[in-house]
């Protein structure tokens, strides 16, 4: 949500974005670009529970939300025909530039027999092929092994850590690690552990969490 927001919101020039969302509502969304452009805690958006100060700039808020060129979609474990039809249509009615899905294992697969590694490489290469069809970025979020969260050595993430693999149909895949202490996050990085076009390394973000959004560290 925080590319969304910088790319459809925020930018100078704001690209048209479609998110297809299997784990949030649409009204959940719209609380977080809320929270993200306003600073509002969230609880007290979804209690409206507003400070006569907070009104005014959550009005605002909700009007550029509302103005910008963000689509969202929060049907159900979405078919992959299903998801071509719905971006087919977003392209009709005025294009679209990029495409945001969450999450990969909540997408619809017709393969009664198959494992779930071979279900989830299935889905990732039928994006993969969405993707040039609309000559489009997909961006996917995609569930990390809970292993790695527990691990003692807090060792970096790899690719073998994402959840059932999906990785070898992408061109590029990009992990968060945060780094906490007592349970309140410190600092987070971006491991961008494949490239196909670039360089991999680390790039250190900073979280907001009353904004519940990750910014560029000043450098």
């Amino acid at each position: 949500l925080t590319i969304a927001n910088n790319i459809a919101i925020q930018s100078k020039f704001p690209k048209k974005v479609g998110i297809f969302s299997m784990e949030m509502s649409m009204e959940d969304i719209i609380f977080r670009f809320v929270c993200q452009h306003t600073g509002i805690p969230i609880n007290r958006l979804r209690t409206g529970k507003l400070r006569d100060e907070e009104i005014d700039i959550y009005e605002e808020a909700m009007k550029t939300i509302s103005n910008s060129p963000i689509l969202i979609d929060d049907t159900p474990s979405l078919s992959i025909p299903q998801l071509r039809t719905k971006i087919r249509k977003m392209n009709e009615n005025g294009g679209i530039n990029v495409v945001f899905i969450d999450q990969l294992n909540l997408l619809s697969a017709n393969l009664p027999y198959a494992k779930e590694f071979e279900r989830i490489n299935w889905l990732s290469y039928r994006l993969k092929e969405i993707s040039g069809e609309f000559e489009i970025p997909v961006v996917i979020a995609h569930q990390m092994n809970r292993g790695i969260e527990s691990s003692k050595d807090q060792r970096d993430p790899q690719l073998s850590d994402l959840e059932q693999a999906g990785e070898k149909a992408t061109d590029k895949v990009i992990t968060i690690r945060h780094k906490k202490e007592r349970g309140v996050i410190i600092n987070s990085d971006l491991h961008v552990l494949k490239h196909r076009n670039g360089s991999t390394g680390v790039v250190p973000i900073k979280f907001v969490a009353n904004k519940i959004k990750f910014e560029n560290i000043p450098t």
